[in-house]
């Protein structure tokens, strides 16, 4: 899709930087492809909250990495019951959230044959 935008001069220039693009589109492209990304993650993590509640938390981390006398890994043996029904619904969820990550790399990766189909028409 051709679009026209006006990006500040700076920020594409970091983009590029960060990115390690050799293009301007590329910067772009990339920028805005690991910010989707970072955004499905994201509505993953709000979906899955709470339904695995025997891992540990960030605090049990940091305790357990902060205790000096702790040269090894805490193991948490939990509640039988809310494991199965955590492991329930990890499992119904799995197979959605393949497809649907498995259904966007399969578009991107259309999308893509036919820019360079398109790139090849052009010479």
């Amino acid at each position: 899709m051709k679009t026209t935008i006006d990006i500040p001069e700076d920020v594409l220039k970091e983009a590029v930087r960060n990115t390690g693009a050799k293009t301007k589109r590329e910067a772009i492209v990339t920028a805005v492809e690991r910010f989707n990304r970072r955004q499905r993650l994201e509505r993953l993590a709000e979906q899955l909250h709470g339904a695995l509640p025997d891992f540990m938390t960030q605090e049990d981390l940091k305790v357990m990495r902060e205790d000096p006398k702790s040269n090894s890994a805490v193991i948490v043996v939990p509640h039988r019951a809310n494991t199965d029904d955590a492991a329930k619904r990890a499992a119904k969820q799995a197979p959605k959230l393949i497809a649907k990550e498995a259904a966007k790399q399969a578009a991107k990766h259309e999308r893509e044959e036919q820019w360079q189909a398109k790139l090849e028409a052009a010479k």
